[in-house]
């Protein structure tokens, strides 16, 4: 599949934005976990011990008043044993002072037989009079008033917390060892234990005695006396050991969640607060942080499209221009004029653009003008600099061409009718030149000099060469009937065809030379043109020809031949036609001078 720069660019914005994200969003939701979990904890555990103290506080704040009334109360049992009266009055202050407490009884203890309640209060409120068993909740104290002799007296004897109930609530019992051994117990309802427990930092608080039974929870649900709270890892140990506080975390199969747990010791009757949340309300935080940087992070990726929309449309637009500029190139079309559309490198590289298609341009212009006068093969030589100056030494084969009787035939033309004569003649001539593989190195008047093997030479050079005459022959009958149908006077021709060594390169000076080949071979060449008048044939061709294209042709020898220039004689041949695909000779008649022949022959 083949993706545009502009989609490689927005997928790359993309995804480096989303890897951003979600590295930043992992790593600082990880991070305000771990500072969250730790203030967390810091907040549970600091809730347990507040309200551990608050409850020690208010606890034994409560047994000091307590205590104080019951001390009160054994100094009139002692002094004032009549007044009972008093006695009351005390009661009822007390009860109303105290909304919570139900029932009071004060128990002596001589430690030389069972303890006895001396007075005995309840509070002046119908309905909590008979909700409970009060002779049940009266051996549960006295279990604890009725001990055996001591060394201690019940005054230097700890204070001590029963659980129990007033029907369906709890209460908390209070026994406070007095002077004289005397025993104050007091029944409180834990209403306002109750409204203690509740702190809206946790999800659950409890109030818990030595053995881990719940006497008290923040939920409103009345626990029963054999329920425990569950202790799991690190603080069943701690609770075990009886460390003052602690906290862990831990799974609740039951609840199917995660907890957060501290406890924390009240140090008033072996009692304990525990504390618990779970961790999904204690992170939820952490949830509602994840989720707006996760709707933040989805806001930033749609404005990053956007804007990397128009990001990679800034730099695939002006790529695309920049492509259908080459492919317009490509098939030969310069006229390419880019506009910048930013003030980048990529403007730089569009007026650099338009700059090299101005360049090519004239660089066609010139090979077109190089290669109306040169084969395209030369021409791009040329232009390419590999042509040595001073020339190079190489064998090709040079045929002249000349219009027989020229001056006679242009002498009544008009000038304007010569060119347009020599213009469709040439164009004819060069056409077929080209044809075959030969360069039009010069024009010498109505003269025409061609070359084969440069500026690349081919074993067939020779071959083609004479197959190009013989072309010509036919074409200029061609181009006769041609005249002859506008009343024209018909041409005639005659060729030269030799082949040698030569110095082929650029002749001339640095600021004006011309591509051209040079030697007695061109000469030669000349020189055989010239004596086809005398051999009453339009074309022939040297020794150095007929031993590469005998086997192809239908060649005639000659009397030799002496020509200007050469010491020695000349071995000339006439080419009457060649042979074809099946060996079958084809004669191509030549086109005789118009004048009579005046054959020269070699002595």
């Amino acid at each position: 599949m083949r993706w545009s720069i502009g989609t490689k660019l927005i997928g790359l914005v993309t995804a480096l934005l989303l890897i951003s994200e979600a590295v930043i969003i992992s790593f600082s939701s990880e991070l305000f976990l771990q500072d969250n979990s730790a203030l967390v904890q810091q907040v549970n555990a600091q809730a347990a011990s507040n309200l551990a103290s608050q409850l020690r506080i208010f606890l034994e704040t409560y047994a000091d008043r307590l205590k104080v009334i019951g001390e009160t109360w054994v100094r009139d049992q002692a002094h004032k044993p009549g007044r009972k009266d008093h006695h009351e009055s005390l009661a009822i202050e007390l009860f109303r002072a105290e909304p919570e407490l139900v029932m009071a009884h004060l128990f002596q203890n001589d430690l030389k037989g069972p303890a006895n309640s001396i007075s005995k209060f309840i509070a002046d409120d119908s309905l909590k009079e008979g909700q409970w068993n009060e002779t049940e909740q009266l051996n549960q104290v006295l279990s604890l008033v009725s001990e055996s002799p001591s060394d201690r007296s019940p005054s230097e004897k700890p204070r001590q917390f029963i659980l129990t109930r007033m029907g369906q609530s709890p209460a908390l019992i209070f026994v406070l060892p007095l002077n004289y051994g005397y025993y104050l117990t007091a029944w409180m309802e834990m209403t306002r234990i109750a409204q203690t427990l509740r702190n809206p930092d946790v999800a659950n608080s409890f109030l818990v005695d030595r053995v881990g039974r719940i006497l008290l929870r923040s939920d409103d649900k009345s626990p029963e006396l054999t329920d425990k709270v569950t202790l799991a890892g690190p603080l069943r140990e701690l609770w075990d050991n009886r460390v003052s506080n602690g906290q862990t975390a831990y799974f609740d199969s039951a609840r199917n969640q995660r907890m957060i747990s501290a406890y924390h010791r009240v140090g008033v009757g072996d009692l304990s607060v525990l504390t618990e949340i779970p961790e999904a309300k204690a992170f939820a935080s952490v949830d509602r942080l994840r989720y707006r940087a996760e709707l933040l992070a989805i806001v930033v990726l749609c404005l990053s499209l956007i804007v990397g929309y128009h990001f990679s449309e800034s730099i695939s637009l002006p790529v695309r221009e920049l492509v259908d500029a080459a492919e317009r190139i490509s098939v030969g079309d310069y006229q390419i004029q880019l506009k910048p559309r930013t003030r980048d490198e990529l403007a730089d590289l569009a007026k650099a653009f338009n700059a090299m298609a101005s360049g090519l341009e004239e660089r066609n212009q010139m090979k077109e003008t190089f290669t109306r006068y040169h084969t395209k093969e030369l021409a791009e030589k040329m232009m390419t600099n590999t042509a040595k100056l001073g020339g190079e030494r190489k064998e090709v084969s040079v045929l002249f061409m000349d219009i027989r009787d020229f001056t006679p035939l242009t002498e009544s033309m008009e000038p304007e009718k010569v060119v347009e004569m020599l213009n469709e003649y040439l164009t004819r001539m060069v056409a077929l030149i080209r044809t075959y593989g030969g360069v039009v190195d010069k024009y010498i008047g109505d003269a025409i000099m061609a070359l084969w093997g440069v500026p690349e030479e081919s074993p067939d050079d020779a071959s083609h060469a004479v197959r190009c005459c013989l072309e010509i022959r036919e074409e200029l009958a061609r181009f006769n009937a041609l005249r002859a149908a506008r009343g024209e006077v018909p041409l005639r021709v005659g060729m030269g065809l030799n082949r040698g060594k030569v110095i082929a390169g650029n002749i001339g000076s640095p600021k004006k030379m011309e591509y051209t080949v040079i030697g007695d071979t061109v000469n030669v060449a000349s020189r055989l043109e010239s004596a086809t008048k005398d051999y009453g044939t339009d074309l022939l061709i040297s020794r150095a020809v007929y031993e590469k294209v005998y086997r192809r042709f239908i060649i005639e020898p000659c009397p030799n031949a002496r020509v200007k220039g050469k010491t020695q004689e000349v071995e000339i041949f006439r080419v009457r036609g060649y042979y074809g695909e099946n060996g079958r000779p084809i004669l191509v008649p030549e086109i005789p001078p118009n004048s009579p022949a005046k054959i020269k022959f070699a002595s």
